[in-house]
């Protein structure tokens, strides 16, 4: 259940906390040094409020914005059509000088990528999450990304499941072509991977 704030009760906390803040720092025999909560000082501006020769161009702004969702359009087409297996909608989602670094693997161009992931991961039950982008706009069709990631891979066979939960990140370059944003070059680098109850995949179940 929501509670309606009474702004009465910030004024009051305010007081509370310099009660306790005065009583802490008369126990400690020292002064008080700061307070919790105090107005901007004279000649600095509230966050969020624009400085007054701010000069981004609105026009430029909104385009940027809209850079930005559609590169993290193109990420999250290229988590679902992995994990679904849709490859030839997924080779469509690279340059064609397009670069694949992950897990030692290094392929060079669409179709290089197409010929590694559906053989390696045939059979394969995959669950990929990309987690708070980092997008930057370096050019009127270029951009850089990264990307926090989660994957789960369960490999076939019989007994405990053989597989991975790995983290990590994604470290991708963007470029826009006949007005579309692919990726240019990937590059993921794990900080952590946990073996399912089988262990890892043995090297003739990734060939």
């Amino acid at each position: 259940m929501l509670v309606p704030f009474d702004p009465d009760q910030r004024i009051q906390l305010v007081h509370t906390s310099d009660r306790l803040r005065h009583a802490l720092s008369d126990a400690a025999g020292q002064a008080p040094t700061r307070t919790l909560i105090r107005p901007p000082a004279a000649g600095r501006r509230p966050v969020g409020q624009r400085r007054e020769d701010d000069s981004m161009n609105p026009p430029d702004a909104l385009q940027r914005l809209v850079d930005i969702e559609e590169i993290q359009q193109l990420k999250a087409r290229y988590f679902r059509l992995m994990d679904t297996k849709d490859w030839a909608a997924f080779g469509a989602l690279f340059t064609p000088d397009a670069v694949m670094d992950t897990d030692g693997f290094v392929h060079h161009g669409p179709g290089a990528i197409l010929e590694f992931l559906p053989k390696i991961l045939d059979g394969v039950v995959t669950t990929h999450h990309g987690h708070m982008p980092e997008i930057t706009i370096t050019g009127p069709d270029t951009a850089t990304g990264i990307w926090a990631m989660f994957d789960y891979l369960t490999f076939p066979g019989d007994g405990p499941p053989k597989g991975l939960r790995g983290h990590g990140h994604y470290h991708e370059q963007y470029r826009r072509v006949d007005g579309v944003w692919r990726i240019q070059h990937l590059v993921l680098t794990r900080l952590r991977v946990d073996p399912l109850d089988g262990g890892f995949p043995g090297p003739d179940e990734l060939s």
